[in-house]
């Protein structure tokens, strides 16, 4: 008897829960879904592998920029330098 009053207690429990309505009268039901999770993980792994490009290429500037000045300095003081020897 006990086996059958909790079969009975756990249908209508579950009868409550299912009539209980998901949205007020007056609130508007969500029309977007959000995105599932494997669309979110893409987009998030779409714009750090951008940002990683960018941060990268941005690197590679400043690295060329810094190359070049050095090379221009080196050549400046030799320039000088061989031009103080032979005068």
């Amino acid at each position: 008897m006990d086996h059958r009053l909790r079969r009975i207690a756990a249908s209508m429990i579950a009868a409550l829960f299912c009539a209980a309505p998901g949205h007020s009268a007056d609130e508007k039901p969500h029309e977007e879904k959000k995105p599932n999770r494997v669309d979110r993980a893409a987009k998030k792994t779409a714009q750090s592998i951008d940002k990683t490009a960018k941060r990268t290429g941005d690197w590679a500037d400043r690295t060329a920029n810094r190359a070049g000045k050095a090379v221009e300095r080196t050549v400046d003081k030799t320039g000088k330098w061989i031009k103080k020897q032979t005068d």
